[in-house]
């Protein structure tokens, strides 16, 4: 059932992205460890969901919810700006999502993605 490979990226800040200028800001850029393939498989739903954020009345549509293999890959939802979130690409058809929770389940990682 996990016949879909995904390229799966993850993300570190380097405080100066490669300038020279020590008070240039950083930048997300691809961690060491990334990209990586895993197998997953993709699940639509019938329709978005709509969930409010947690205090801040942010609406976050869920497109889509992505299963792994528990720990075959690193997967890590974004959160402001001390963390970017692992992001995903379908190869099958180029489609890349962001993941924006991560639910363990018995022998899965269920990581609700929106696409980007």
């Amino acid at each position: 059932m996990l016949g879909r490979d995904f390229r799966v990226i993850n993300y570190e800040f380097g405080a100066n992205s490669g300038s020279e200028n020590p008070y240039a800001d950083g930048d997300w850029v691809e961690a060491d460890t990334s990209p990586q393939m895993a197998p997953a498989t993709i699940d639509f739903g019938n329709k978005p969901e709509r969930r409010s954020g947690q205090g801040n009345g942010v609406q976050v549509e869920q497109d889509a919810v992505i299963y792994l293999q528990q720990g075959s890959v690193d997967v890590k939802p974004g959160s402001g700006d001390k963390k970017r979130a692992t992001e995903f690409i379908d190869t099958e058809v180029g489609s890349e999502y962001r993941a924006i929770a991560v639910e363990e389940q018995l022998h899965l990682t269920a990581i609700h993605v929106e696409e980007i």
